[in-house]
């Protein structure tokens, strides 16, 4: 079944250097029912291990709280990934669960892990709930669809 997602629930953004304007990454915010999101990210190879990522992600949850007023954020990364799952824990976000052997790739199996993060938990850490990335986050989203 289709669901349109419309303009307040689906957020596609660009990752870009501030030195050069370079597009580097993505980042991905989808508003869930419940209060509740799910992001993702992928940045380029030659990025990674600077701390663009961190910053990244750090200002789409704070934009989640903050300004979508969200109860909890989750993300999922396969277990193969500690780049991936070492950028959420350092950002508060705890593991909630493991689906074993959950997606066959490169000829294995490997698990697929769940972090999350609570709107309480976000501010307890000190986090401003309104933080945005350096480059803001448009008010009108291109839609998905």
């Amino acid at each position: 079944m289709y669901r349109d997602y419309g303009a307040q629930s689906c957020f596609d953004l660009a990752v870009e250097r501030r030195a050069d304007g370079k597009v580097i990454g993505l980042l991905s915010l989808v508003r869930k029912e419940h209060e509740q999101g799910a992001i993702g990210y992928a940045l380029g190879i030659d990025y990674r291990g600077y701390g663009y990522a961190t910053e990244a992600v750090r200002g789409l949850l704070g934009y989640g709280f903050g300004r979508l007023g969200l109860h909890r954020i989750y993300a999922d990364t396969h277990s193969d990934n500690p780049g991936s799952w070492k950028l959420m824990e350092r950002l508060g976000m705890k593991r909630e669960g493991c689906f074993r052997e959950a997606v066959f790739k490169d000829g294995n199996w490997v698990d697929v892990v769940t972090y999350g993060i609570l709107a309480a938990e976000w501010r307890v850490r000190g986090s401003s709930a309104d933080q945005q990335p350096a480059g803001g986050i448009a008010e009108r989203p291109k839609p998905r669809g």
